[in-house]
């Protein structure tokens, strides 16, 4: 049967924040704290911090918000216009924004307590990216190549129902309908840029957000980010988590097509993404399970199994809270889509030998390696988890290590001599 797939834009925040701020594009409402009229883009926003600008009326279905190393954003529309907001972040600032654990109960209540006295560094309308009426209409008759060539993103989802497909353009998205295909099904290897490549446009529609609304590339030096970040890290048994490492990650959230939120680090779930994209175009569907864990979480974790089964059991199935690789932000887990049904049972997923033969064969060209692999028990301390992932950041490295049948710890010459 086909099916709708709609992939819902995550949301990092459930909270009432910021209004119309400087003049940049479009016309905010007048308010009573609306800046003067000859304010211009360059001009400081009329709210100095965050926190003034909470109490704003706003359309809240309409927001996202992300968390960078370097700033807080947030975009949000009112009254016809969508703005940007950003605040720079201090170390220290960012240091304790990174330190909450979004699964936390009490995750929203802390975060809005450290971005309330956030100065607000730049506000910007994001209007001017949007697409006119006229600009829509001009895309009818064109093919689906056309609009991924002039810089169109798919993978939002689709309604083959409808011939409706979810793409975005800059920080917007956009319903764009096709040409009637009768022949089209949802498959397993049903691939969406190949299908309607050379279909033509029959309509284009506004949406709203996109998923990259928040992106500011400008604020990002990645050479300083990446010298920042050791993505050869060694997190195992023996090696505990360095002190500072969960105030300097850079973590980016995730979210699948299951509707379930996962926080990774920014360069590894980007190239997650890129990796799932292109095992989707064989019929192979896999999705993030298990990400980042904080250390205070692998604690709770750790504490709930040693009250319900024991020191011992603990001992045996639980990562010792610090040196869990999963802290880093660069591990995953990932469970299989087969013929609609979520495989995440272990022992299941150790028995689709082919599925992750195939799979395996293909970490290394996006950076990733296999990390506790079958017969190195003795040199991880882990048993064989295929589905277990590591972002090394270096699709060479990764080759090295993946073709030469390598655990991290043998390319980095640190092998115990015993295991725990």
């Amino acid at each position: 049967m086909k099916k709708a797939i709609v992939i819902i834009l995550s949301l990092v925040l459930a909270l009432s924040m910021f209004a119309a701020c400087t003049k940049s594009g479009g016309d905010p409402s007048p308010s009573e704290n609306a800046p003067a009229e000859n304010t211009t883009a360059a001009d400081v926003p009329a709210w100095k911090t965050i926190g003034e600008a909470l109490a704003a009326e706003k359309d809240e279905s309409s927001e996202q918000s992300a968390i960078y190393a370097k700033v807080f954003v947030y975009v949000f529309e009112k009254d016809g216009t969508y703005w940007r907001l950003t605040a720079e972040l201090s170390d220290e600032e960012s240091a304790a924004l990174s330190a909450l654990d979004i699964l936390d109960e009490d995750y929203a209540e802390k975060e809005k307590a450290l971005i309330t006295p956030l100065a607000v560094t730049k506000c910007e309308s994001l209007n001017e990216l949007k697409l006119s009426d006229e600009d829509l209409a001009a895309l009818v008759g064109k093919t689906g190549k056309e609009l991924l060539d002039d810089g169109w993103n798919t993978g939002m989802g689709y309604n083959l129902d409808s011939m409706e497909f979810y793409w975005e353009h800059g920080p917007f998205a956009y319903t764009v309908t096709f040409e009637k295909q009768e022949d089209l099904e949802n498959t397993d290897d049903f691939d969406e840029t190949a299908a309607v490549a050379e279909l033509k446009v029959a309509s284009v529609k506004f949406d709203g957000l996109g998923n990259t609304c928040t992106d500011i590339s400008e604020y990002f030096d990645d050479e300083e980010q990446d010298a920042a970040i050791d993505y050869l890290v060694l997190v195992n048994k023996q090696n505990k988590l360095p002190d500072d490492w969960e105030e300097t990650v850079d973590l980016a959230e995730g979210t699948n097509s299951l509707d379930e939120t996962y926080l990774v680090e920014r360069k590894a779930l980007a190239q997650f993404e890129l990796l799932r994209a292109d095992l989707l175009k064989d019929g192979i569907d896999i999705e993030l399970d298990s990400t980042y864990r904080s250390v205070k979480r692998q604690q709770e974790i750790w504490d709930e199994f040693e009250a319900e089964k024991g020191l011992e059991y603990a001992q045996t199935y639980v990562a010792v809270p610090g040196y869990s690789e999963h802290h880093t932000g660069l591990a995953i887990d990932v469970c299989l889509i087969k013929d609609g049904v979520v495989i995440s049972d272990n022992d299941d997923m150790i028995a689709e030998k082919e599925i992750f033969a195939e799979i395996h064969k293909r970490l290394a060209d996006y950076g990733f390696i296999l990390r506790y692999l079958e017969g190195k028990e003795d040199v991880t301390g882990y048993g064989y988890e295929p589905w277990h992932f590591r972002y090394i950041d270096s699709p060479e490295i990764a080759h090295e290590i993946m073709d030469g049948g390598l655990t991290l710890e043998e390319y980095l010459g640190a092998v115990p001599d015993t295991t725990e």
